[in-house]
């Protein structure tokens, strides 16, 4: 099975495809069902696969200032809103 770094830039390169739309949150989703999906056919995820979703979300937190947020996900759409870009 692809890592996560394989599938996101499958995604960069037709997100129509992976999920309809360009949204945060729909990558997001996917993201959450690839790592479920990996999970349910017994694929352990690299190490790589592991940092990402286990230090992404923190690492975002800190590097925006951002204490309490569910996802990254909404810690990225809360900043474009802040920015005025949504």
């Amino acid at each position: 099975m692809s890592s996560v770094f394989e599938v996101l830039e499958k995604v960069r390169n037709k997100p129509g495809m992976y999920i309809g739309r360009p949204s945060v949150s729909d990558l997001f989703m996917f993201l959450v069902g690839y790592e479920y999906a990996r999970s349910e056919l017994g694929n352990a995820l690299s190490a790589e696969d592991d940092d990402f979703y286990g230090e992404f979300q923190p690492w975002l937190q800190n590097k925006l200032g951002v204490k309490t947020v569910t996802s990254w996900a909404k810690i990225i759409m809360l900043y474009c809103h802040c920015l005025g870009f949504i």
